[in-house]
């Protein structure tokens, strides 16, 4: 867990870095920038994650469960505002409807209690696993309020299956296929496994931080594959003017002899 994590926030960070740059540097750069955003967000959400994993108190669990799940909604919008421009498709009202339901399951946790994932928390356990690692687990009664959240969930899933199927039928199959199919898969795993944990049917920490990885993979690869088709097309340019300027030179010779 002391190495996982870290590895993982690292990736986060790195891409985030990479893309900020590209983004600063390349026109246009709203989908560089955008993903440069969700990145370095789900990087801090893993810091949550994983201090919430090592809680050593009820309070203290509450308090960063607090801090995920605003965080948790912060990249959920930038993921949504990514795909958004990125496709260039898909349905405003769903698109605004993510941060409305994310908006209306965060106002539980601006009291003290009860907070947006439970009622009552009656305590915690720690679980030991591989290695002599441990981590924590809540037990407490859940907060029907919470499906405001889940809800979010669902609508993110939607517009984006609803994004990509549209750009599918544009012709853009790939950008569809690998960066809307992963998007939309993980979501919809990282949504049931975190009501799993939440309703105790599954004894394990939050896992979202890993799952997005295949996520950061998909997009840093697509949006980089854009950069090097930018560049070849820059330089397929250079090379045409060259050889224009060459045919050009070469035509005032022969006029002048």
């Amino acid at each position: 867990m002391t190495i996982a994590w870290p590895v993982a926030i690292g990736a986060c960070v790195t891409m985030a870095l990479i893309h900020l740059r590209i983004g600063l540097r390349t026109v246009p750069r709203a989908a560089h920038l955008l993903f440069s955003l969700n990145a370095f967000v789900v990087a801090v959400y893993a810091c949550f994650e994983l201090a919430l994993a090592c809680a050593d108190s009820p309070a203290r669990f509450l308090e960063m469960m607090r801090w995920v799940d605003i965080v948790g909604a912060a990249q959920m919008v930038s993921m949504t505002a990514f795909v958004w421009v990125f496709f260039g498709t898909g349905r405003k009202w769903l698109a605004l409807l993510v941060p409305g339901l994310t908006c209306i399951a965060l106002i539980a946790d601006l009291f003290p209690q009860p907070k947006l994932d439970y009622l009552r928390l009656t305590g915690i356990q720690v679980i030991q696993t591989f290695g002599g690692a441990a981590y924590t687990v809540a037990e407490g009664v859940r907060n029907p309020w919470a499906a405001w959240f889940y809800l979010g969930f669902l609508a993110l899933v939607v517009f984006v299956a609803d994004a990509s199927v549209t750009l599918w039928r544009r012709g853009a199959r790939r950008r569809a296929a690998v960066i809307g199919g992963t998007i939309a898969l993980f979501y919809l795993a990282g949504s049931v496994h975190s009501e799993l944990v939440d309703a105790g049917t599954l004894r394990t920490p939050y896992l979202f931080t890993f799952g997005y990885l295949a996520i950061l993979a998909a997009m840093g690869g697509e949006l980089t594959d854009e950069v090097s088709r930018a560049a070849q097309l820059a330089h397929d340019l250079r090379e045409s003017e060259a050889r224009m300027s060459l045919a050009a030179e070469a035509a005032g010779v022969g006029i002048w002899m």
